[in-house]
């Protein structure tokens, strides 16, 4: 099987590296101005562990396309990873011309974990048959992260002329995939094949977008707070975070269809988001905070993607949603939200 992951980052080098491990020829899709650091230089991969001591690895098996048109030439790819940001899809007109460049028979793996990304495939004429959804369940990150309290990447043994910026990551749970069974399960045996489990979820893999659902919120809260974890764990914001749950969750159920995922908000308490920010500052084995604060800022354009569209899916549903309204207007940072 050849993969082809769309960006080199944090998120597109774990998924090249597992591919490879379990037995996929690999490649990376980039810019030109990224390319040839990819060529020239190895990837290094840190994989953390909460129950003991890991090395970090060398990774140089893959291939760098850097244009469209290349896509097709020699054997072409069978799967097309897109590690990209939601925020990313929707920008330009890139998307069409990126999608007319796969082969009539490739599969099209969607990471993103926002309620609109399948819509952007389908819209630019992608078949749904041919299109493999996936949530990315762990966390990567160059290293070190801009003002880590602890170290836990590295020692690096190659010289740091041979090689790009080191990575670390963390697997957490099972990567879930859903979509046609003749293409979900390859991809989810070479992965497990690879060390990074995956599972194919028929039926209820919607009910995975209550996550983000839940994680918006306390992301803009905690962005509010400067990203302290402490600070938003004894900040007035909470209560209003744990209401414009609710909001997303009564969103994501009507776009769903899944009646039950707006009860899930009956299990988040203002007590329990604060218990659970310092709870994952002691049982992380990396400065969880350092990351989220780094990460998140990176992608800012798609928390407040994500913002707007459950604002106005709900406001085209007939939900009320003040408190979600309310804490968009407590981050400094977004005061020209639209009404």
């Amino acid at each position: 099987m050849r993969v082809l992951v769309v960006g080199a980052g944090a998120v597109g080098q774990v998924y090249a590296f597992h591919f490879w491990k379990g037995g996929a020829q690999v490649g990376f899709l980039v810019r030109e101005k990224y390319a040839q650091d990819l060529r020239d230089k190895a990837l290094v991969l840190h994989a953390l562990s909460q129950f003991g001591q890991t090395k970090p690895v060398l990774f140089r098996e893959y291939e760098v396309v850097s244009r469209l048109a290349d896509i097709q030439q020699g054997d072409g790819w069978d799967v097309v990873v897109c590690t990209i940001s939601s925020a990313a899809l929707r920008e330009g007109s890139w998307l069409g011309d990126f999608l007319a460049s796969l082969g009539p028979n490739t599969t099209l793996v969607n990471l993103g974990s926002g309620l609109e990304d399948r819509e952007q495939y389908l819209k630019a004429g992608f078949p749904r048959s041919r299109l493999v959804e996936g949530f990315i369940t762990f966390s990567s990150w160059q290293a070190p992260l801009p003002g880590e309290k602890t170290h836990p990447v590295g020692p690096i043994p190659w010289p740091e002329k041979d090689i790009n910026k080191p990575l670390g990551y963390l697997k957490s749970s099972p990567l879930p995939f859903t979509g046609d069974p003749l293409r979900v399960t390859p991809i989810t045996s070479s992965l497990t094949q690879g060390g990074l489990w995956a599972v194919r979820v028929p039926g209820w893999y919607d009910a995975l977008f209550a996550l983000p659902a839940v994680a918006t919120p306390v992301l803009v809260a905690l962005e509010a707070e400067g990203w302290s974890f402490r600070a938003l764990s004894q900040s007035p914001l909470v209560p209003l975070a744990t209401r414009a749950i609710g909001d997303c969750l009564k969103v994501t159920g009507k776009s769903t269809g899944i009646w039950w995922v707006p009860l899930m908000h009956l299990f988040i308490w203002t007590i329990g988001i604060r218990f659970f920010l310092l709870l994952l500052l002691w049982v992380m084995p990396f400065d969880f905070e350092a990351f989220t604060r780094y990460h998140f800022q990176k992608v800012g354009a798609q928390t407040k993607l994500y913002c707007d569209d459950y604002i106005r899916e709900g406001r085209q549903a007939g939900l009320p949603m003040r408190d979600l309204e309310r804490l968009t207007k407590r981050n400094p940072r977004w005061q020209g939200l639209k009404e």
